[in-house]
């Protein structure tokens, strides 16, 4: 009987023993990167394994230049692309390194947005949320782009379920209002490291103020005795430019502020609204509306209007104003067969180009820029679909719900 229960003392000894040589693999591992093609400045979603959930002992490389996480958990990484080249990317933590992941390292098609689900950034067709502070009307309205970060200007619903002007650095929320009363920021522009954003704020009497805040410090542009709206913003030198409108008592008068000081752009006798403003050289370029049937698209360039041709009765708006060298390009709508079916479309010189079908599609392009010898516009068509247009083809981004596609930049 001993010798029986010794052998079994034995015995388990050995399997407590085989148990504990038993090893877990907790090298880091990649399964994906999401876009694995960007340019530097964007944010890129890297997914897999065994990552650590402090942001600073994730070591990302590519092409062995150091890579800025912004955020970490187990099986996600969020990371800033640096200035680099194409090549392997691959994760270091204390644990070992990860496999190679070949990142393509060139132009990104940035839109900003949003969706019922909240504010978003479309980098190359990959949408990546904007931080928040709870579901509601949040929208990323303008996208900027420097060489290492990507800024988008909008709003969210706060606690009070008031709109809060805000801007997002990559992903990350600033907000510009306390969320005691409504405000909005439609326009974002770098200069240097300084962050210039328009929009306005209603003021204790219930007016909109026209507003843009320097590197989160407000300066009114009006006087808060009639509502008024900053609508876009640029910087050209020193100086600081800002498109908008404002209502005189007898309806919103389109304008544009130098430095602060008003220029008014549309006569005391028509409604007319901007939404877009570019300096090119000594020229400022301003696009809107002005009421005619139904309202014209237009442009000034120095304060001089032209209309832009609609090819209807039923009027257009401008909504986006973009200059190269001599061409003007304007993104907008046109109304087709009433004032609630429109087209988008965009004009270059004053020549108009069809971006949706004129059958019932109620169709806005939002925005306009031009990269080399290429058209891109974002926009809608329809309540449920955004999209963008590279030279007059297509790609849809999102159509499961109600979106609104703002802003285009490409870098």
């Amino acid at each position: 009987m001993k010798t029986t229960f010794f052998s079994v003392i034995i015995l388990l000894s050995g399997l407590l023993i085989g148990c504990s040589t038993e090893t877990i693999d907790t090298t880091p591992t990649i399964t994906t990167v999401s876009p694995s093609t960007a340019a530097a400045g964007t944010p890129i979603e890297i997914t897999g394994k065994n990552f650590s959930t402090t942001a600073t002992d994730n070591v990302v490389k590519i092409n062995d230049v150091n890579v800025t996480v912004l955020s970490a958990s187990e099986t996600k990484l969020v990371v800033k692309v640096p200035v680099t080249t194409s090549g392997n990317l691959v994760v270091s933590t204390n644990s070992g390194i990860s496999n190679k992941f070949n990142f393509n390292y060139g132009k990104s098609i940035l839109i900003a947005g949003g969706t019922y689900a909240g504010a978003y950034l479309w980098n190359n067709g990959t949408a990546i949320a904007l931080e928040d502070e709870k579901t509601g009307s949040n929208v990323a309205n303008s996208v900027f782009a420097t060489d290492n970060d990507v800024y988008m200007a909008g709003s969210i619903t706060n606690s009070n379920n008031h709109l809060t002007a805000c801007y997002w650095k990559n992903t990350t929320l600033v907000k510009l209002t306390n969320g005691s009363t409504t405000a909005e920021a439609y326009s974002i522009f770098m200069n240097g490291q300084d962050i210039y954003v328009a929009g306005y704020e209603i003021n204790s009497d219930g007016q909109s103020v026209a507003k843009y805040w320097k590197n989160g410090t407000a300066i009114s542009l009006s006087n808060g005795i009639h509502d008024a709206t900053a609508t876009g913003v640029f910087i050209n030198g020193s100086d600081v430019y800002v498109s908008g409108y404002e209502d005189n008592g007898m309806g919103d008068k389109a304008k544009y502020w130098k430095n602060g000081i008003a220029v008014q752009l549309s006569d005391l006798d028509h409604y007319a609204q901007t939404s877009s403003i570019y300096v090119n050289g000594t020229d400022v370029y301003v696009t809107g509306h002005v009421t005619g049937t139904y309202g014209d698209a237009v442009y000034w360039k120095n304060g001089t209007m032209v209309i832009l041709p609609s090819g209807t009765t039923y009027g257009a708006n401008g909504t986006s104003v973009y200059v190269k060298g001599t061409d003007v390009y304007v993104a907008g709508k046109v109304y087709i067969d009433s004032p609630q079916n429109s087209q988008a479309v965009y004009w270059k010189n004053g020549v108009k180009t069809n971006l949706t079908t004129s059958t019932n599609t109620n169709g806005e392009a939002k925005s306009i820029f031009v990269y080399d010898s290429d058209v891109y516009v974002t926009g809608n068509e329809g309540q449920y679909s955004g999209k963008y247009w590279k030279n007059e083809i297509v790609t849809t981004l999102y159509s499961s719900s109600a979106c609104s596609m703002n802003g285009i930049i490409v870098k």
